[in-house]
C-alpha cells in the first residue's frame, strides 16, 4: 500500500454481539414447522434449550463472518490497480494536468503541530474521472498511444515506429549506406514505401507492436536478394490462360517475406500465397495456444495477393507423408503452377523442401537458401532420390584457418549447398537448377 493513501477500517467488535432473546413458544412452533416441511425426526434430546442454543451461535457465526467479509473486501477495492498499460480498450488520455504552484494545499508539504511534531499534509488521489478523461464512443476511430499497448518483449515499444513519415526517413538514411540498396534500389525503394503503408494499415491493430523499426531493417536486408529472384523467376514462368500461380513459404515464421511478396507480385497472375509452419493454428481452431502464432495480421483486409497460413510440421513425419500431405492439403487447391520457397531453412529443413521438390509434379519451380548447416552431433544422414546427404562430410570441411582456428565457415556452407543440389534429381529440361550468389 502507497505512503500516501489512507485506509479506514471499521472494527468489528464480535464479543459484543448478542443474540436475540427469542420466547419459549416460538422456538416450540419453529421446531414443529421444521419437523413438517422437511419431514425429518430430531433426536429425542432436542429441546427447547438446545434450539435456543443453536439460534444463538448461528445468530453469532452470521455476525462474524459478516465483519470478516467487510474487513477484506474493503482491502481488496484499496488493493484494485488500474494497469498502465491496457493490451485491449485503449482509452483517450487525459489531457496534461498543469503543475501545481508552491505552496498549493493539495501539494505535498510539512508543517508543525501545535504540540511541535511535524505532520504530513498528502497529496488527495482523484479517479479519472474527476480530472477529465473520457471514455472513448463506440465505433470512434482512436489513435494509438505506444505506452499504453503491450510490447511482445521486455523492450520498450519504439515511440517513433507509430509515425510513418519518422519511420520512411529512418529507414531511408539506413538503407542508403547499405550495400544491398546499392545492389537492388528499386526494391528498396518500394519495401521502404510498404513498412510506411503497413504503419498506416495496422495503425490501430495489435499486430503493430511486431513491427519494429530494427525487425525491419533486418528482414529488408536479408529478403531484397531473395525477393528480386522470386520476382524475377515469377516475370519468367509461363502460366496458361485461366490459370494463377501458387507461392508456397516454407517455414515461414510470422511471414515478412510472403507478406512483401504480396504488396509485390502481379495479383493478376498470383493467387495465393499459403505461408507453412508448424507454429500456426489449425485451420478450424478457435483458440490461438500459448506456443502458437497469431495469424490476424494475416487476415486483415488489404493485402493485394490473399495470404493463408497453415500448418504443417515439417519433420514429423517421412518425406513420402510430407509429401503426401502437402498434396492433399495444400496443392490440390492450386489451379495452376506452384512455386516453392524455403528461404533461411536451417538444417533438415532444406532436406525436406528439396523432398517435395523431388515428389510434386505441381512444383514447377523451388528457391532454397538453406540458413545454418546441418547438426554436429550426432551425425545424420538423409536419402535423397539416390544421393545420400552426410552432415559429418559437412563438419568435415577444412578451408584455412581462421581467427579462432576452426575451419572457414563458409567453405562448410558451400559444401553444405553443393550437396543439397545433388539431391535435386529431376530432368533438367523439366527444373533447371540455378545457383544465385549474394556478395
Amino acid at each position: 500500500m502507497e505512503d500516501d493513501e489512507e485506509v479506514h477500517v471499521e472494527e468489528v467488535h464480535v464479543e459484543d454481539a448478542q443474540a436475540e432473546e427469542v420466547p419459549a413458544e416460538d422456538i416450540q412452533a419453529g421446531v414443529e414447522e421444521v419437523k413438517a416441511a422437511r419431514k425429518i425426526d430430531l433426536p429425542e434430546g432436542f429441546t427447547q434449550e438446545n434450539a435456543a442454543k443453536v439460534l444463538k451461535f448461528t445468530l453469532l457465526g452470521m455476525t462474524v463472518i459478516k465483519g470478516v467479509t467487510a474487513f477484506f473486501a474493503h482491502r481488496s477495492r484499496r488493493k484494485l490497480r488500474i494497469p498502465k498499460k491496457k493490451r485491449d480498450a485503449v482509452p483517450t488520455r487525459a489531457p496534461a494536468k498543469p503543475a501545481q504552484p508552491t505552496g498549493s494545499p493539495t501539494a505535498k508539504s510539512k508543517k508543525k503541530t501545535p504540540s511541535g511534531t511535524e505532520k504530513k499534509v498528502k497529496k488527495t488521489k482523484k479517479s479519472a474521472k474527476e480530472v477529465g478523461a473520457t471514455e472513448p464512443e463506440v465505433g470512434k476511430h482512436l489513435t494509438v498511444d505506444p505506452e499504453m499497448l503491450g510490447a511482445p518483449s521486455d523492450e520498450p515499444i519504439d515511440k517513433h515506429l507509430f509515425d510513418p513519415s519518422e519511420t520512411d526517413m529512418w529507414l531511408h538514411d539506413h538503407l542508403r549506406v547499405n550495400p544491398i540498396s546499392t545492389m537492388y534500389p528499386g526494391i528498396a525503394l518500394k519495401a521502404q514505401r510498404i513498412v510506411a503503408g503497413w504503419q498506416r494499415r495496422f495503425a490501430n491493430t495489435p499486430w503493430i507492436r511486431f513491427f519494429s523499426r530494427e525487425t525491419l531493417l533486418k528482414e529488408i536486408n536479408e529478403r531484397i536478394p531473395v525477393i528480386n529472384a522470386i520476382l524475377e523467376s515469377v516475370k519468367h514462368l509461363k502460366v496458361e490462360e485461366g490459370e494463377k500461380l501458387t507461392v508456397v513459404d516454407l517455414g515461414s515464421g510470422f511471414g515478412f517475406l510472403s507478406m512483401f511478396l504480396s504488396e509485390l507480385l502481379p495479383p493478376e497472375k498470383v493467387r495465393k500465397i499459403v505461408l507453412v509452419d508448424k507454429l500456426w493454428p489449425l485451420y478450424d481452431q478457435q483458440i490461438t495456444l500459448p506456443f502458437q502464432m497469431t495469424s490476424g495480421h494475416l487476415q486483415h483486409p488489404g493485402w493485394p495477393v490473399p495470404l493463408l497460413p497453415r500448418q504443417v510440421d515439417l519433420l514429423s513425419t517421412s518425406p513420402d507423408q510430407l509429401a503426401a500431405q502437402v498434396d492433399q492439403r495444400i496443392i490440390p487447391r492450386a489451379a495452376g503452377p506452384v512455386l516453392l520457397l524455403g528461404v533461411n531453412l536451417c538444417g533438415p529443413l532444406s532436406v525436406a523442401a528439396i523432398h517435395l521438390f523431388n515428389k510434386l509434379p505441381q512444383v514447377k519451380q523451388l528457391l532454397l537458401k538453406p540458413c545454418c548447416l546441418p547438426p554436429k552431433e550426432p551425425a545424420a544422414t538423409w536419402a535423397v532420390g539416390a544421393h545420400t546427404l552426410r552432415s559429418d562430410a559437412v563438419w568435415s570441411v577444412k578451408a584455412g584457418p581462421t581467427e579462432v582456428g576452426d575451419a572457414d565457415p563458409r567453405a562448410r556452407y558451400k559444401a553444405w549447398v553443393d550437396s543439397l543440389a545433388l539431391g535435386v534429381e529431376v530432368p533438367p529440361n523439366q527444373k533447371p537448377v540455378k545457383r544465385i550468389f549474394v556478395p
